[in-house]
């Protein structure tokens, strides 16, 4: 994919009944850009959920990371390029790293 990303990983816990993640995305689950885990009306935790996720994919990928809807990343690795993710973790600086922290930055709407 052009952003460098290989497949995403999407959870669901909509309410029971309600429009399924799987039924809007299924193009893409069909061409195995996309998994989906369902756990619908559950109240479990965001932190919970992503260790469900970590142990079902933990050995199937080299890299994993967790996103909310609205959040995004910009890469720069070099000040005049914009790169892939999969660019960025190509340097051999990650070769040897189990885990790499990413800062975020909140913007606002003026008030």
């Amino acid at each position: 994919m052009s952003i460098g990303v290989e497949k995403f990983i999407f959870g669901d816990n909509n309410l029971p009944n309600t429009e399924k993640l799987s039924d809007v995305l299924q193009d893409y689950i069909s061409n195995g850009i996309v998994d989906i885990i369902e756990i619908f009306g559950s109240s479990i935790g965001q932190g919970a959920f992503y260790g469900i996720m970590y142990e079902k994919y933990k050995k199937k990928c080299k890299w994993l990371t967790f996103f909310d809807f609205d959040e995004y990343l910009v890469m720069h690795f070099e000040k005049e390029k914009n790169i892939t993710i999969k660019e960025y973790l190509s340097n051999p600086i990650f070769d040897k790293c189990e885990a790499i922290e990413v800062n975020w930055l909140m913007h606002g709407d003026n008030d």
